[in-house]
Order: structure tokens, then sequence, then C-alpha cells
């Protein structure tokens, strides 16, 4: 006995792999993007004396709470895509302090490819934010143990 392969049985296997592929792509997107941005909250971290005075250069108030406040947010959203822990929250975290970071850069013809670059990255956060983690992140396992957790809840409660 042969085992009949239909056009379904072959449809089935193209769709899984093709979900598969979506699920590694989707983790190795965000591990790249989540290491950028975290070697720029390093970065920050490292050479702080320089980004606040380069800060205060371009007229921010309080130039301090505001360079503390920017590394904060970059640095845990980065850890957020990285782990895929609050994927979709760290994601759009991500997308606002970029598009903060636009009107800053609109001065002058040299920062034009870094404006350019700052609007990619935020696009970029755009798929995380529908998309969430992915198959592979610790939203998946938190929400799996969470939604047995309940279940287990419920079937003692009968």
């Amino acid at each position: 006995m042969g085992v009949e392969i239909t056009k379904k049985t072959k449809f089935t296997e193209l769709w899984f792999l093709q979900a598969r592929v979506l699920a590694v792509a989707l983790l190795a997107g965000r591990m790249m993007t989540g290491l950028a941005f975290m070697s720029l909250a390093l970065g920050e971290i490292r050479h702080y004396g320089d980004f606040s005075s380069a800060c205060a250069a371009i007229g921010l108030p309080s130039g301090g709470v505001f360079c503390v406040s920017g590394i904060l947010l970059v640095f845990s959203g980065a850890v957020s895509l990285l782990l895929g822990f609050y994927a979709r929250i760290g994601a759009a975290v991500l997308l606002l302090v970029s598009l903060c970071a636009l009107p800053f850069l609109l001065f002058g013809h040299a920062n034009m490819l870094v404006f350019a670059a700052a609007l990619a990255v935020a696009g970029g956060m755009v798929p995380y934010i529908v998309a969430g983690g992915g198959e592979f992140c610790l939203d998946k396992l938190y929400g799996e143990a969470g939604r047995l957790r309940a279940s287990r809840r419920r079937h003692l409660r009968r």
C-alpha cells in the first residue's frame, strides 16, 4: 500500500513550511532589531556626557531627564524585543522613540540619510506590533502557561 499524495496534503505541507519559515524570519528580524537598539542604548550609556550635551545642543529642555528617559525606553524596548516578552509593547515603544527623534534630523542635507534610516527603522517596528513576537518568544510560552493554569482552575471548579 503506497501513500497517496493529494493536492490537499501538498497544500497542508506547504502551509506548515510557510508558517515555520515565517516564524524563523520573525525571530531573526526580532533579534537583529533588538540587538541594534540594545547597542544604541549601551552606546548612549557609555557616552552619556556626549549624548546629554548633544541633547542640550538641539535645545531640549531638561536634557538630563530626556536623555535618561530616552535611554531607559530604548533599553527596555530592546530587551522586550530580544526576549519576545510583551514584544508588541516593546516594538510600539521603539516606534514612538524613533518617531520622536525624526524632527531633530530634518535640519540640513547631511542628516537626510540619517532621517531616512530612522524612518525605515520606525517602519520596521510595524510588523512586530501587528504579529507580536512570533512562534519563538516568551509571550508564547507565558500565554500558553497562563491558559493552561486558567483551564486547570476551571476544571477544578467543576
